[in-house]
């Protein structure tokens, strides 16, 4: 019996990688637009996406890698962290009072400090939560564990203890009183992934848009697709 071919692969035309990022930033915004909408789960689908679109490692090449747009500039929301502060400090999220009591939520673009802009590689391993006991975690470290880990793209039956202390055991040792007594602030780590989707969408739609926008418009007019009819696109 013959054994089965190994079947070759072909090129991927550039139009159609341009499709796939266009998808993944669709998946991306349509998941946190539904985490918003209370489906917290849903921060396992938008770790899968951002490494999908950034990861680079071992034979993972990312699309952005691959579309050469690594070098875009990322949206950073955190400031930096002060390391002697006796608290678990964590600046992409934030806590508040309502209703239903005191929650995490993403700071988005309404927390206390401004913009700033960070290549690929400081974004991804700033630090965003650090607590006295030394536990540190990156953008990165929450993206690859929650997508190789903890259900993104992969279950594992071993978890990094650091993001098992934060999600699991309390690191933060933030407590809300309920009306059924004292108990632990949930959805720490949901909330560092809807932040970090957040400034992934920022930092790749302006580039994205400032890509096509450069080229030229397909009325043939002669000039650039964003001074033509991208003017009427949004782009």
């Amino acid at each position: 019996m013959k054994k089965p071919q190994k079947s070759s692969r072909v090129p991927v035309p550039l139009n159609r990688m341009e499709k796939h990022l266009e998808e993944q930033l669709k998946f991306l915004t349509r998941s946190c637009h539904d985490f918003d909408k209370g489906e917290t789960s849903e921060y396992k689908r938008i770790a899968l996406t951002i490494r999908i679109l950034t990861y680079d490692g071992g034979q993972s090449r990312s699309l952005l890698q691959q579309l050469g747009m690594k070098g875009i500039p990322f949206v950073s929301y955190a400031g930096k962290i002060d390391l002697r502060n006796l608290l678990v400090s964590h600046p992409l999220i934030m806590m508040t009072i309502g209703e239903s009591g005191t929650c995490f939520l993403p700071v988005l673009d309404k927390g206390p400090r401004s913009a700033r802009q960070l290549n690929f590689e400081n974004w991804w391993k700033e630090d965003v939560l650090c607590s006295p006991d030394g536990t540190v975690l990156t953008r990165g470290d929450f993206v690859t564990i929650v997508a190789n880990q903890d259900g993104g793209a992969h279950v594992d039956p071993r978890l990094d203890e650091r993001f098992d202390k934060l999600a699991n055991e309390n690191l933060a040792g933030w407590i809300s009183d309920t009306p059924d007594g004292e108990k632990p602030l949930q959805h720490i780590e949901k909330m560092h992934l809807r932040q970090i989707g957040f400034e992934c969408l920022q930092s790749i739609e302006v580039a994205w848009k400032k890509r096509l926008g450069n080229r030229p418009c397909l009325c043939s007019s002669g000039r650039k697709f964003r001074y033509c009819c991208g003017k009427h696109a949004n782009v």
